[in-house]
Order: C-alpha cells, then sequence, then structure tokens
C-alpha cells in the first residue's frame, strides 16, 4: 500500500470521528441540563483539532504533530464525555481500537500515545465520579481501572499482531515496486549505452590494420571506463533489494553527480552539468544517484523531443537541507506537468523514463519530498531531505 492511499484511510477515518462528534453532540445536547457551555465548547475544540490534522495526513500519515492532536481530540471528547454522559468507557475503548487500526505510527509513538490516553482518561474518571451529572449506577474503582487497562493491553496487541506487520510488509511492498520500475529503466539505459562499446569495438578492428596504436589506446580505456560504470550501475541495482537501516551511508552530492555522468557519458557530450554549493547526506547513495540519472535522462529525453540543436545547460544547487535541479523547459507550465504527469511510466509520450512517480517514491525511501515548478522556461525540480 502507497504512502496515498495510506493517506487516504487516515483522513477517511478522520473524516467519519468529526461525523461522530456532531451528530453525538445533537443528540446528546438537549439531555445536558447542566453547563451547557462547557459541553458544546468541548465538543467545538475536539472538532478543531481534527480538521486541522486533514491537510497535514494528507502531506504524511505519518506526522507526530497530527497523532498528538488526534490523542488531544479523543481525550477532551472522551473525558469531558464521561463527565455529561453515561456510556463513555466504550467510546474510549473504541478510539484506542481505532488509533491501533488506523492511525499509522511507529510502535514506540502508539504505546506512548496510547498510554498517556489510558492514564488522562482514567485519572479523569476518578477525579469525575463524585460530580457526574447522571446516576452512573454501581461503578466501583475496579471497574474504572480494568475496563480502560484492558483495552489498553487488548489494543497494543491488535497493533503488534496486525499493524505492525502491515506496515512492515507495506514498506517491503513499495521497495519491491520501485525496484522494479528502477530495472525497468535501467534495461533501456543499458541497452542504449552498450551499443558505445560494440561501436568502439568496431573501430577497434578497423584501426588494427592501419597500426594507430595511440587510438586503439584510447578507444580501449573509454570502453573500459564506460564498461565500468555500467558494473557499478548493475551492483547498484542488486544493493537495492539490501534496503535495511545499516545500508545507509553518507556521501556526497558532487560524487553522485560524478558517478552518474560516468554512467552517461555517452549521452551527455554536449551538455553542461554545474554544481553550485556541496552537501552530505547520509542514506540509500544507490537509491539517489538512481533519481539523478533518472532526472538528467529526462532532461535529456526532453531535449531531444524538441529536436533543440543548443548544449543542455543543468544546474544543480546543493544546500543541507534541499537539492535544486533545474534545467530547460519549453513548455508552458499548465501543459508542462499535464504531460508530465500523464503517465506513471512515461515522462513524455517519446521517452521511457520513470518519470515524476518514480521520483516521488524514490524520496520517500531516502526521507525526502520532491516539488516540481516552471519559472521562466526553466523546471526546478526540489528535493528536500527530513520531510517530517
Amino acid at each position: 500500500m502507497k504512502k496515498q492511499e495510506l493517506s487516504q484511510i487516515t483522513r477517511k477515518t478522520v473524516i467519519v470521528y468529526l461525523i461522530i462528534i456532531i451528530v453525538v453532540t445533537l443528540t446528546e445536547f438537549n439531555l445536558v441540563t447542566k453547563h451547557q457551555e462547557l459541553f458544546l465548547f468541548s465538543r467545538l475544540l475536539a472538532l478543531v483539532l481534527p480538521a486541522i490534522c486533514l491537510p497535514l495526513y494528507q502531506k504524511n500519515p505519518f506526522s507526530l504533530g497530527a497523532h498528538i492532536l488526534m490523542t488531544i481530540s479523543f481525550l477532551i471528547y472522551n473525558c469531558l464525555g464521561y463527565y455529561f454522559r453515561p456510556m463513555y468507557i466504550p467510546s474510549f475503548l473504541h478510539t484506542l481500537y481505532t488509533m491501533s487500526f488506523l492511525f499509522f505510527m511507529p510502535l514506540k509513538v502508539f504505546t506512548i500515545l496510547s498510554t498517556i490516553m489510558t492514564i488522562v482518561f482514567t485519572a479523569s474518571m476518578f477525579y469525575f465520579n463524585d460530580t457526574l451529572l447522571y446516576n452512573p449506577g454501581e461503578i466501583v474503582a475496579s471497574d474504572l481501572i480494568i475496563v480502560p487497562l484492558i483495552g489498553l493491553a487488548i489494543s497494543n496487541l491488535i497493533y503488534y499482531f496486525f499493524t505492525k506487520q502491515r506496515l512492515s510488509a507495506e514498506k517491503d511492498e513499495l521497495k519491491f515496486l520501485t525496484i522494479g520500475r528502477l530495472s525497468a529503466r535501467a534495461i533501456h539505459d543499458i541497452k542504449g549505452a552498450l551499443n558505445t562499446p560494440m561501436l568502439w569495438a568496431e573501430e577497434i578492428v578497423k584501426l588494427t590494420r592501419t597500426n594507430k596504436t595511440d587510438q586503439i589506446i584510447e578507444i580501449t580505456e573509454n570502453m573500459n571506463s564506460n564498461l565500468n560504470a555500467l558494473k557499478k550501475y548493475l551492483i547498484s541495482l542488486n544493493e537495492l533489494s539490501k534496503l535495511k537501516t545499516n545500508s545507509q551511508e553518507k556521501f556526497k552530492i558532487s560524487q553522485s553527480i560524478d558517478e552518474a555522468q560516468l554512467i552517461l557519458k555517452n549521452r551527455l557530450q554536449s551538455t553542461q552539468i554545474e554544481l553550485v554549493g556541496e552537501c552530505e547526506i547520509e542514506g540509500y547513495k544507490n537509491i539517489f544517484n538512481s533519481i539523478l540519472i533518472n532526472l538528467i535522462n529526462n532532461s535529456l529525453d526532453h531535449k531531444d523531443a524538441l529536436k533543440n540543436q543548443e548544449p543542455l545547460k543543468i544546474k544543480i544547487e546543493a544546500s543541507r537541507q534541499q537539492i535544486i535541479y533545474c534545467d530547460q523547459v519549453s513548455d508552458n507550465y499548465e501543459n508542462f506537468l499535464k504531460k508530465y504527469n500523464s503517465s506513471l511510466i512515461n515522462k513524455m509520450e517519446t521517452s521511457s523514463g520513470l518519470g515524476i512517480y518514480f521520483i516521488q517514491e524514490a524520496c520517500e525511501l531516502i526521507n525526502a519530498q520532491v516539488q516540481f515548478k516552471t519559472e521562466k522556461q526553466l523546471l526546478y525540480t526540489i528535493i528536500r531531505f527530513n520531510a517530517g
């Protein structure tokens, strides 16, 4: 399941929760005989916080800030709800189950937030127990402790045996989908790149008849350099199957650019690549190299599609927080983005590049966000690191 789909699940859950608050509030309002202003204020606050979370979850279903705001909303709704009306102990249990099933967060975050919720709700029940605005019936202290604790235990079991494994499986699925798309692009690139050593081999055969040793040595060195670059590229594809925390490394952006240029040497003969600034990145170097290769290839494909004979100029600005990749584009903003998003696989009609879809997925794997914009016939691809 992709990040966008996780966002949809969480946002739909929040919308259902908002509807429940509105319906329950309208139903209970006439039954609340005292402190109606406090009742309405608490419900309004419980509505506003999830509404703030909706755009946050749209950007990132794992947003810690949104998770905290939802936890506060759950507490306001259930703690003050228990003061005004009965049956909010089951409501509290429902929110715990909802958090464990439909809100996507790391185990540590879920454990902390669910434990805080349980402690605060249990304390509020003890605090309000003698001043409730209704007859709670025969509720004893053990009920106030055991029922929420059982709910906490069940919700953690649900999370451990369901959500944790599901998130792991979804990450693996995303990883292998990315590998598949990258491999499809790599096959195309390698097929094209292999034409160069084949032509060089034919040239060497011709030169051997003329005894031009210096030219033969030069061509042989170029062919060896090209084949070694392809070898490294293939090895990096193989390493993509090892996307683990301990496979991350520190590398400089200039190193990745040099490796990308070496692999694409044959296509970059009339291309100028300018690097402004420098930064060190910690992550999956092979994935970042693939993003750069894809961006450069897309620029070259776009230039070829326009039959532009002028040298291609690419500018890359690097800083600690972001990298800005800039090249020329002749279409206007709306038409360009429409064309750019027209296919999950093809960026241009004549290109077999992976396009925005691959770049976005690959950026997620290196904990970054990507944004595209055009200005004065220049296309800017902005990659921001440490995406929250």
